[in-house]
């Protein structure tokens, strides 16, 4: 019994050293994103557990990501719109719009949630920002609100 006891306290001690330095690498991959692509403003995505998945097990997953890029980085056309959400590109969405920089920065941050999306490491983004959360990155650091989904 002392055996297992000691296992799963090692097991503990390592899960909290992983997600330490899991959380560490995380927030400076993100100013490290920001630092190497000043155009782009912000970060948005969800992360959830979904109430229901026609069968399938309900897991956490990031979802939904979109960039924002500065307004004075945006094409004429795009500079006189009213809304926020007109700077808002998500999963390629207006990328024809994009100017070869801008489309850089969104491959880039594709593939980084590709590789954030990896079971293992999404669960360090669940202990870091927690489940049902909108998630807000800047150059700053981290907004995280609550998040109902459908």
């Amino acid at each position: 019994m002392q055996k297992i006891k000691k296992l799963n306290n090692k097991i503990k001690s390592f899960k909290q050293k992983i997600n330490y330095k899991g959380e560490k690498i995380i927030k400076s991959s993100f100013k490290d994103f920001f630092k190497n692509h000043p155009s782009v403003d912000k970060i948005i995505w969800t992360g959830y557990t979904p109430y229901f998945n026609d069968g399938e097990p309900c897991v956490f997953n990031l979802n939904d990501f979109e960039i924002r890029f500065k307004k004075e980085f945006i094409g004429a056309a795009k500079k006189t719109a009213d809304s926020e959400e007109d700077y808002c590109y998500g999963n390629f969405y207006e990328a024809e719009s994009l100017n070869q920089e801008q489309l850089k920065d969104l491959k880039e941050l594709n593939n980084f949630f590709k590789q954030c999306k990896k079971t293992n490491i999404k669960e360090i983004f669940k202990k870091i920002f927690g489940d049902h959360a909108k998630i807000i990155a800047t150059i700053d650091g981290f907004k995280v609100m609550p998040y109902e989904h459908g």
